[in-house]
């Protein structure tokens, strides 16, 4: 924009300059004729002489006057300004020419340029129509072929999903019938391993201290605390301390120690009348006729495993099973109330045990108290029930086998394996002097011992006893 304005001042200062120049001649020369034309013809010379001065003479030999020459002197020195001033303004119209060539000549380089840089333009243009036109075709051309992938896409993705489907449906029903499997497998497993697992869980093993600990609380509410309004028969409490080795003075002010000396009576008592068959009556003709009977098999079992090649785990485990399975039953039910046709009552044995258990506690202390001696002999039953199913049965279940054993008056009061009352500072010195309940235990004569309950023992001081 800004070169074509140029070029146009430069195409209107050279329109103008060749009008001054044309002006500028016409104009000398009726300057110059009108000057001439005045004078006679002939007598007219013109003399240029120092071009510096740029002065003429005119000489005729006419007769002018000299005024009339010095005017025409004059004026011909005012005509040479004027023409001084022309030339130096055509000088300067012709350094404008040539600015104006020069500009003119930059125009049309600057065209050129601009010529060329359009063209390159053009070209650039028309290259990139050309890659955007080819860019446009390829981008059709993949659009159709997109369209074709993914129409063949979609039909094996559509082929796939069927096919899935079905898989599916095959893998469901494949999931329906291990499952069938995994459960039947389970069930012989679980038959498996609950024949062949003899280990009993730790909540059997914390049930099993348990009714132990509730058993020790019935023999000492059976004994009673032996006070208030009750009699002690202290000659017949004597005899028996003596039988059991004791050292402890029989009187008032040794009550806890005859309250142990009658447990462990009637513990002996129930556990003895147990061992003659002829005593359990009818109604315990079945809890022997189970035990005779397990025994039996037991050893058949264990012959049978001997004698035979297998290397089946459960033979190895029949009898240990057989013995806490059938153990568990009569420790569950054994000398419970039997049942029959007119209704249930008590086990005959337990009405037995429990009418003897009852008169020999009563040798040994009265109960003054009506109400009171019916309810603690009502105890008795109970008492005997769990001592039976405690001692006969219950120590049978376990694996390894349960075993008791009573600590023996006058051996060394150990609170490792028992417990009563004491100071620690005086136990170096104490003994036993009547053990009222076994310690509970497995391996209780080997160094690897393991203590269910610990032994109740009364202890006396053999120093100051000697």
């Amino acid at each position: 924009m800004g070169n074509d304005k140029k070029r146009k001042k430069g195409q209107n200062d050279k329109e103008q300059n060749e009008k001054s120049q044309q002006n500028f001649n016409s104009d000398t020369v009726e300057i110059q004729v009108d000057t001439i034309s005045r004078l006679p013809v002939n007598e007219i010379e013109v003399n240029q002489g120092d071009e510096n001065k740029g002065s003429k003479r005119l000489k005729t030999d006419s007769g002018f006057s000299d005024d009339k020459i010095q005017k025409m002197e004059q004026q011909l020195k005012e005509y040479q300004i004027v023409i001084n001033k022309l030339n130096e303004e055509i000088n300067k119209l012709k350094d404008d020419i040539n600015e104006l060539k020069d500009d003119n000549n930059k125009l049309k380089d600057a065209n050129n340029e601009l010529k060329d840089e359009l063209k390159n333009t053009n070209n650039e243009l028309e290259k990139t129509r050309k890659q955007e036109n080819d860019k446009k075709l390829l981008e059709e051309e993949n659009n159709a072929n997109n369209i074709n992938n993914i129409s063949s896409l979609q039909k094996k993705l559509e082929e796939k999903e069927a096919e899935l489907k079905e898989k599916e449906i095959e893998f469901s029903k494949l999931e329906e019938k291990n499952a069938e499997l995994r459960k039947e497998a389970s069930k012989y497993q679980s038959a498996l391993g609950n024949a062949t697992n003899i280990r009993l869980g730790d909540e059997d093993s914390v049930k099993f201290r348990q009714d132990i600990l509730d058993l020790q609380k019935t023999l000492e509410n059976y004994v009673t605390n032996l006070k208030p309004n009750m009699d002690i028969d202290y000659e017949k409490v004597q005899d028996l301390a003596q039988k059991y080795g004791c050292s402890t003075p029989v009187d008032k002010g040794h009550k806890p120690f005859i309250k142990a000396l009658l447990q462990r009576k009637a513990l002996d008592d129930i556990i003895e009348l147990a061992k003659d068959p002829v005593n359990k009556g009818e109604d315990g003709k079945l809890e022997l006729d189970v035990e005779t009977k397990t025994r039996e098999l037991l050893d058949l079992i264990e012959n049978f495993s001997a004698s035979r090649s297998g290397t089946d785990e459960l033979a190895k485990v029949a009898s240990i099973k057989v013995r806490q399975q059938v153990y568990g039953i009569l420790g569950n039910r054994g000398f419970a109330d039997v049942i029959d046709p007119n209704g249930s009552h008590m086990h005959d044995f337990i009405i037995y045990v429990s009418g003897n258990l009852n008169n020999t506690m009563n040798q040994y202390r009265k109960i003054n108290d009506s109400n009171k001696k019916k309810e603690v002999e009502s105890i008795a039953p109970k008492l005997i029930q769990d001592i039976y199913k405690l001692f006969f049965y219950l120590l049978n279940v376990q694996e390894p086998r349960v075993e008791f054993k009573y600590c023996e008056t006058g051996s060394k009061i150990d609170p490792n394996v028992m417990k009563g009352n004491w100071d620690e500072d005086d136990v170096p010195q104490l003994r036993v002097d009547i053990c009222s309940f076994p310690m509970i235990g497995r391996d209780l004569d080997s160094p690897n011992w393991k203590i269910y309950t610990h032994a109740k023992v009364y202890p006396y001081d053999h120093i100051k006893t000697s």
